[in-house]
């Protein structure tokens, strides 16, 4: 048996990437670590909602059980509908996010150039990105 089982072969190849010397500058690490962190930053948000609409489910779903059997099955329905909705209306919220970024970056590069033709057109889009924050 040359090669073993699959568990000891990616054991093997895991420990060899991991044992491998890194020939990273420091800057280069410091890079790395600058945007590892830019990243951990821009998905705290995102994790912190996570965590508590899983933490609400999860009580929610804890004082449904102690009431009965169709109690449960009322709130399982309640929760399908809910994340229906949520999950369409994140894709919704997602796209516009994607979409207002980029009329603002034209917005911005308009501004600079100071061209007046595009004036109702700023005026737009900064109606559209105020009424999209306040959503």
């Amino acid at each position: 048996d040359k090669g073993g089982s699959i568990p000891k072969i990616a054991w093997k190849k895991l420990k060899q990437i991991v044992s491998r010397k890194s020939d990273d500058s420091a800057e280069l690490k410091q890079k790395k670590r600058a945007i590892a962190l830019t990243i951990l930053r821009a998905n705290a948000a995102m994790i912190l909602k996570q965590g508590s609409l899983l933490l609400g489910w999860a009580y929610a779903t804890s004082r449904a059980t102690r009431m009965g059997h169709s109690i449960v099955a009322a709130h399982q329905m309640g929760l399908s509908i809910w994340m229906l909705f949520s999950y369409a209306l994140d894709g919704i919220s997602v796209a516009a996010q994607v979409l207002m970024a980029r009329e603002y970056e034209e917005l911005r590069i308009v501004e600079n150039n100071s061209d007046e033709k595009f004036a109702g057109q700023q005026k737009k889009v900064r109606s559209l990105s105020i009424y999209m924050m306040s959503a």
